[in-house]
């Protein structure tokens, strides 16, 4: 029909969120494996799961796999809203060399309806 726009569906969107997330929280450290992870994230796609934990999926043609084989990423990524309480956890997970998935545990009552925005991204001083 004419006028209609088209639904969406917020899945491309929904990535290039991700992988900024990923991105960020992979630069933000210094490890073994590091660049090789970070060579990956324009080639991430959201494969499956909750919001909470986000399968990812990497072209593994297009890619090497990281020195860094397996775990998450090092470093605990907090999440805070806008008068800085913390909302929860970010990590970023590899399997094999490829970053396999994006965790965003929470702290509060319940789930989050979104992922967070960059600059919602704190790391505890230790």
């Amino acid at each position: 029909m004419w006028g209609r726009r088209p639904q969406h569906t917020g899945v491309v969107d929904q990535e290039s969120v991700v992988r900024a997330l990923v991105k960020r929280l992979v630069e933000d450290q210094s490890f073994e494996g590091r660049d090789e992870l970070l060579a990956q994230v324009p080639f991430v796609r959201v494969a499956d799961g909750p919001l909470t934990f986000l399968a990812l999926d990497v072209d593994r043609s297009a890619v090497p796999a990281s020195l860094f084989v397996r775990g998450h990423v090092p470093g605990c990524a907090w999440v805070r809203d806008a008068y800085g309480e913390p909302l929860g956890t970010l990590a970023v997970w590899v399997d094999r060399g490829y970053l396999s998935a994006l965790e965003y545990g929470w702290v509060t009552g319940e789930a989050p309806a979104e992922l967070p925005g960059l600059d919602q991204i704190y790391y505890e001083s230790v």
